[in-house]
Parts: C-alpha cells; sequence; structure tokens
C-alpha cells in the first residue's frame, strides 16, 4: 500500500478531513494575516507560512481536519440541565477534550504509519498557521467568518499539520470560494467583529472571553451569555446545517462556586484548561451582571 493509500484509508478509519500540499511557503496573504490573527499567535508572519523554518527536510505537509469531540464525561457536572435559572455558553470546541492533545495523538498515529524519517506535528499552539495550509491543501475555503469551510463537512472541525520529509506526490485541487452573496456570519456576529474575510479580534466575542485581564463593560455587553468561546458566526452558516448539535449550556451557580480542584477535575483535559478558573469565573461573573442583572 502506497503513502496515498495509507493517509487515505486512515482518514475514513478516523473520519476526518485530510488533503495534502507542497511545502513552498504561501505567499500573497500577509495583510489578511495581519487583519485576522489574533495576540496568541506567533507574531512572525515568515515563521506562519514558511514549513522550512520549522522542519528543514520539509517536503510535504499534511493537513488534518478532526470534528469536534463530544462532551467530556468530566465536564457534564457543570453542563446546564432543563430549569436551570442561569446559564452561560461555551464553545463546542471546548467541551472535549482538548484537541491539542487528541489532534496531536492522530498525528503521531498517522505518522506511525507512514513512517517519514523525519517529521515535526504543529496543533495551534506555534507554529504555522493551519487555516492557510487547509486551503492550500484543498481541505475548504476561506470564509466570510475567517473560518476554513469544507463543502461536504462545514467548519466545525480542529486543524492540526503534520511535516515531513516524504516527497508526497498529489495534485492539489484548491476549493474556489462559495459563500457567494451570503452574510449570516457578518450579520450575526454578536461583537460586530466581523466584515467578509476580515475579523476585529478586540470585538471577537471568542477573543474577549479567552483574554487576560479586567473586561470592560463593553467588552461585557458584547459577551452576552458567552462564558468561553462563541459559535455563532459558524451555527449560522449554511454549511453547518446538521453539522453543530446544541449549543452547549453551563450552569452558571456550578461556575461561581467552583473551586481550583474542581475546575482541573472537571476542565482540566479541556482548552479551558490552559485559561484557568480565575477567567471562567470572570466571564460567568460579567454574564450573570448583564444578561441577568446579578452581582
Amino acid at each position: 500500500m502506497d503513502t496515498i493509500q495509507i493517509i487515505t484509508q486512515f482518514a475514513e478509519e478516523k473520519e476526518c478531513l485530510i488533503s495534502i500540499a507542497d511545502p513552498l511557503p504561501i505567499i500573497g496573504v500577509r495583510d489578511r494575516l495581519e487583519q485576522t490573527e489574533t495576540p496568541f499567535v506567533s507574531k512572525s508572519i515568515e515563521r506562519r507560512l514558511s514549513p522550512a523554518l520549522h522542519l528543514p527536510q520539509v517536503k510535504s505537509v499534511i493537513v488534518l481536519g478532526a470534528p469536534y469531540a463530544p462532551a467530556c464525561e468530566e465536564i457534564r457536572p457543570i453542563l446546564a440541565s432543563a430549569g436551570d435559572p442561569y446559564t452561560g455558553l461555551i464553545s463546542s470546541m471546548a467541551i472535549g477534550r482538548d484537541y491539542h492533545k487528541t489532534v496531536r495523538a492522530l498525528l503521531n498515529e498517522l505518522a506511525g504509519r507512514i513512517n517519514p524519517g523525519k517529521y515535526r506535528i504543529l496543533t495551534d499552539s506555534s507554529g504555522l498557521v493551519e487555516r492557510e495550509w487547509a486551503v492550500k491543501a484543498g481541505l475548504g475555503f476561506w470564509g466570510k467568518n475567517c473560518c476554513v469551510i469544507s463543502p461536504s463537512k462545514g467548519s466545525f472541525f480542529y486543524l492540526g499539520l503534520l511535516l515531513t520529509d516524504l516527497p508526497i506526490s498529489v495534485k492539489t485541487n484548491t476549493v474556489p470560494s462559495a459563500c457567494g452573496t451570503c452574510a449570516r456570519c457578518v450579520n450575526a456576529c454578536p461583537g460586530k467583529a466581523l466584515a467578509p474575510y476580515h475579523v476585529d479580534y478586540t470585538k471577537c466575542v471568542s477573543y474577549i472571553t479567552q483574554k487576560d485581564g479586567v473586561l470592560s463593560a463593553v467588552d461585557e455587553m458584547r459577551m452576552g451569555r458567552h462564558v468561553y468561546g462563541c459559535d455563532i458566526c459558524q451555527r449560522v452558516c449554511p454549511y453547518n446545517v446538521g453539522v453543530a448539535g446544541e449549543y452547549p449550556a453551563v450552569n452558571l451557580n456550578c461556575l461561581a462556586d467552583m473551586t481550583e480542584a474542581g475546575f482541573e477535575r472537571m476542565c482540566g483535559n479541556t482548552v479551558m484548561g490552559w485559561k484557568g478558573l480565575v477567567i471562567l469565573k470572570r466571564n460567568a461573573r460579567a454574564v450573570f451582571k448583564t444578561v441577568y442583572n446579578r452581582r
């Protein structure tokens, strides 16, 4: 079985999207990166676009899209039940096991199957900008909400990259932009952070709920019921019809009463574990105040 067959079989087995790109640096997207990237990522544009700066021997870039994971068992005690009077919203990507670990595990398994001499795995926390490489590899197209959208799978998936020294020969067909005149994401954005193919991260609710420090009154109002992340621009997208489940909700009283030990037990294995309990409690207080008029 050749490398392409192994990769195709792996994608079918794991129910993932996988595409392959050549390792030549991406050009012509500097302005877009400067307009859409948040302070959470590397400031070096070259480092975000050049695989050889991460693996000098690189000959192929394998891009993996893994569907959002279901809620992990540990987090279930804080998820809202019918009749809970005070609830907040969290992103679907935040209720499953930390995608940095799950995507890395998938890519490590794939590397074991194709057996490159040299390889490197990148999963959001550093290195290349996965969205640009997903578009280059033909995994999907760049949506007006600045997400990568697969025409068949929507955008509810995590991205990860596997750089290898294998010269995998594949013809990459980029997916043409297919948003057309639709502007549902732009119109629905609660922070009014979106313009077509552009996001002002300072107004983005997902960014606001994750940034450090004291929130302004304007930020608190933009958040609405969100206590971690925001899925609205994805949930209104026609390509996600039938893909997105119910918007995850949490019991705000549970968050308000949570101890550090409880946070580590229930949220430590999710992406929320990266930001810590202080941020989550701050956000819960903001929702209590702005939505429910409780302090």
